[in-house]
This record gives C-alpha cells, sequence and structure tokens, in this order.
C-alpha cells in the first residue's frame, strides 16, 4: 500500500523515482544504440562478400604505380610487336619507330657460355641495363646454368636456332621448325614460363648468302608460328675477320650508330669474345653519353 506524504496526494517516493527516471533514460539509450550497432556489424560481416584473391606479383606492381608509369609499361614496342605478329613480322622495322626517344638495343648472339657470358652478365648488372641474348640450344643445354641466370637478372633470350649450323637449319622449312622448336622448349624449361616472347635472329641475319631463298620462305613460317625476328642495324664488329682490339669495337659502335634513333646492336658472347667483354662498359658510357636509354627487344 503506498506511502503518502501529509497532504495525501502523492507518493512519498515520487521525486526520487522521478530522478531515478532521468538517470536510466540515456543509459537505456547508449545500451539500445550499442546493441544495435553489435546487430549492423553482425549483418554487414555476413552479408559483405569474401576479399578477392591477391593479384600475381606483376599485376600487383601495375597497379601500385603511378597513372603515367603504368601507361609506360605498355610501351609502343610491345603494341607494335603485338599487333605486328601477323602484319609485320621484322621486329627491326617495328623498333624503328622515330618517336623522338633514343634507344639501344644491346643483343648477343652464340651464347651461352661460362667464360664470357657470366662477366657480360656482371657488367650491365653495374649499369641495371637489360638486354637481348640470342640462344643457341646446343649452348643452353652444355651451360643451363648461366642460361638460367640470364633469365633470372631480368635479361630476354631470344631463339638463334639449336645448332647454328647453316647446313642443317636452313636445310628445309621442316628442319628450319625443328631447330627452333628444339630451342623454344630449352627456353621454356630454363625460365619455367610457357607464354615466351618469341623472337628469332637468323644465324648470318635474315638476307644473304648461300641460303637466301629459303630464309626469305622460312619468314612465312616464323609468322605462321607466332614468331618474329631481328636482324641489326648496328655493331661492334667482334664477328668479322680477326680478333679485334677493344678500342676497335668501339669505335665500330659510334660508326654504325651515328645518325640513328633506334639502335639494335649486334655482339657475341661466344667464348672468343674476351675483347667484346673489354670493349662494353665504354660503349655503354658513349651510348649513354649521347642519350640513349637502354631496352630489351620486347620493350
Amino acid at each position: 500500500m503506498p506511502i503518502y506524504n501529509t497532504y495525501g496526494k502523492r507518493p512519498i517516493f515520487a521525486k526520487k523515482k522521478r530522478k531515478l527516471a532521468f538517470f536510466l533514460i540515456p543509459v537505456f539509450i547508449t545500451a539500445s544504440a550499442f546493441a544495435a550497432k553489435i546487430c549492423f556489424t553482425q549483418y554487414y560481416v555476413e552479408k559483405t562478400p569474401a576479399s578477392p584473391e591477391p593479384l600475381p606479383a606483376a599485376t600487383a606492381a601495375m597497379t601500385a604505380l603511378p597513372e603515367a608509369a603504368a601507361e609506360e609499361t605498355i610501351s609502343p614496342v610491345q603494341t607494335g610487336v603485338t599487333a605486328g605478329l601477323t602484319q609485320n613480322v621484322n621486329l627491326l622495322k617495328t623498333l624503328e619507330r622515330k618517336d623522338g626517344i633514343k634507344t639501344a638495343y644491346l643483343t648477343f648472339d652464340d651464347g651461352p657460355t661460362t667464360s664470357v657470358t657470366p662477366k657480360i652478365l656482371d657488367i650491365l648488372r653495374r649499369y641495371n641495363i637489360k638486354a637481348t641474348f640470342f640462344e643457341q640450344g646446343v649452348m643452353i643445354e652444355a651451360n643451363p646454368d648461366v642460361a638460367r641466370r640470364v633469365y633470372e637478372e631480368g635479361h630476354l633470350i631470344g631463339n638463334h636456332s639449336y645448332t647454328h649450323n647453316y647446313n642443317e637449319v636452313y636445310a628445309s622449312e621442316q628442319a628450319f621448325i625443328s631447330e627452333i622448336e628444339k630451342v623454344e622448349s630449352l627456353i621454356k624449361h630454363t625460365t619455367g614460363q610457357e607464354n615466351i616472347f618469341k623472337v628469332f635472329r637468323f644465324p648470318g641475319g635474315s638476307d644473304g648468302g648461300k641460303w637466301n631463298d629459303n630464309k626469305q620462305s622460312y619468314k612465312q613460317t616464323l609468322s605462321s608460328m607466332g614468331y618474329v625476328y631481328c636482324d641489326w642495324n648496328a655493331l661492334n664488329g667482334d664477328a668479322e675477320g680477326g680478333v679485334k682490339t677493344a678500342e676497335q669495337l668501339i669505335e665500330e659502335v659510334k660508326e654504325t650508330t651515328s645518325g640513328k634513333e633506334d639502335v639494335v646492336i649486334l655482339m657475341h658472347d661466344s667464348p672468343a669474345k674476351k675483347t667484346t667483354v673489354e670493349a662494353l662498359p665504354a660503349i655503354i658510357e658513349y651510348l649513354i653519353s649521347q642519350g640513349y636509354r637502354f631496352s630489351r627487344l620486347d620493350g
């Protein structure tokens, strides 16, 4: 039974209850909000799709680049080559694009070898330059660790036939195809990559010589196999005549690159090319002084 005050109108605890109510209302509101937040969070977690799988390293690196840099990785070389597989099998013509950017493509033929190739790799690493190595199949088989180092240090491995013996390479279309396919298999095994950049360099060049008619026919064979071929428009002359001094090789590069914006420079890393190693730093320094940047043949 309620207890009344002296006027008999109001319970004596009414004021206390009202004060208690004012205290409990904010507590109740706070607790309600907290409970709502928990429910919303649980609902959001249940409804939110799982995070996507991490991007592959190459894709992740691309997304991390600034916009301009990301665009640069899709270079005119790559775009031109992709479009040119059925339009222009001659990669050199694609590279000579005259866009106002001086580019030097260092290429080394006939390796890999244990005596010369590692020294060239050391020099390229010192200058942080990436190059292209046109390797023979028999040399890859003989020196697989060196071939693997070429790839692992960021250089491009091109196809330079299996035997490099003109009488075997150019004997027939089937022989030509067999030579290329053998090296392609070795490059894939060396790099661990199934999708490789298919670029071939004709032993002795794509024009002239005893086998010229066969070479012209085989250019279409290359195209049907998804290949481009690449000759050169500059060289150090290390395969012309007898052994040349480092100074002679340097002068040859200066002469054959003069007045050219895009230069594909022919050099060799076969065992006898010791002066090529001696001349390489000065060749690189000269090209830098002339405003060239450096690139692999695939851009």
